[in-house]
Order: C-alpha cells, then sequence, then structure tokens
C-alpha cells in the first residue's frame, strides 16, 4: 500500500511505558521499540530506559526484524535504527529498503502519538533533529539520513508527512 493510501488511526497506537520511565522523565536516554502488526495493523509502541526486548525477540521479530528502535541521545537529537540486511535478517535488502522508507514516518508519528505528554512538558524537543541509521550489509542500503525535526511528526487532522524520499 502506497503512503498516499494509508490512513493515520491513532487508536491503531498501542503504547506501554516500561518500570524505568514515567510520561515525562527521562528525555536523555529514553528509547522506543516501535514494531507494527503484520495481522492487525496496529502500531506497539514500548518507551523505557531499555529497548523492549520481549517484543524484539518474539520469534516473527526475530526472524523478519520489522521493528524500528530510537533513543534520544540528547534534547537535540532522537537517533533511529532500522536493519536492512545483515544480522540474521531475512528478505532482500531493496524491498526491505523500500518498505521501511515507506513506513518510517508513520512509525515516527506512532512514536511521537505515543509519548505526546513528553513534548508538552518538555517543548524544546520539538526543535529536536532525526537521525536514521539504516544497517545494512549492502553497502548502498548502509547509510546514515537526516528526516527533519521532531515537530514534523506531529499530528495534526488530515496529517500525511511532508517528505517524500
Amino acid at each position: 500500500m502506497d503512503q498516499a493510501k494509508m490512513k493515520w488511526l491513532p487508536h491503531r497506537v498501542h503504547t506501554v511505558f516500561l518500570e524505568d520511565v514515567t510520561p515525562d522523565d527521562p528525555v536523555v536516554g529514553r528509547k522506543y521499540t516501535c514494531i507494527r502488526s503484520l495481522r492487525t495493523g496496529r502500531m506497539h509502541v514500548s518507551i523505557g530506559k531499555q529497548y523492549h526486548d520481549a517484543e524484539l525477540s518474539r520469534r516473527y521479530g526475530r526472524w523478519a526484524r520489522e521493528s524500528i528502535v530510537a533513543e534520544w541521545v540528547s534534547p537535540d537529537e532522537l537517533q533511529v535504527h532500522v536493519h536492512i540486511s545483515g544480522a540474521g535478517v531475512h528478505g532482500r535488502a531493496g524491498m526491505r529498503n523500500r518498505r521501511f522508507l515507506r513506513d518510517l514516518p508513520f512509525a515516527l508519528a506512532a512514536m511521537r502519538h505515543a509519548d505526546g505528554y513528553l513534548v508538552q512538558v518538555h517543548p524544546e524537543l520539538d526543535h529536536a533533529q532525526i537521525v536514521v541509521r539504516f544497517h545494512s550489509d549492502v553497502s548502498k542500503y548502509d547509510r546514515t539520513e537526516t528526516w527533519g525535526h521532531w515537530r514534523d511528526y506531529a499530528i495534526t487532522p488530515n496529517w500525511r508527512h511532508r517528505f517524500s524520499r
């Protein structure tokens, strides 16, 4: 399904705060684990000081590595990591790259929506730059890109991500 046909449905975002964080603290070191269920279409976003290993280690998650993880390294930068190929990832690198490019704006919007109170308490985070690290054993897909700012993923009525790739 191409991005123009995908619809933002906030009720499809399931959020879990792990025991080591609160809705507004900490910022630096705060980590997101975002996994989209292929069966239900729901985005599962876990927020904690560690990545949600239980979600990442499920049999399908280990096999397909469809997860996107992110971490606040400073109030000015959110680092995002996706695995395109290598390290036990199954699937063709080109196909996985296209799928992540298509789905990443929605995953970032889901993370921001799931953690909306954090931005209310720390509005300076809206100016943070998003740096995405694509991990791949194929050199043309192994790269780092800047994907705008955290404010670009705020959900408004009729939201469509403004960056096209």
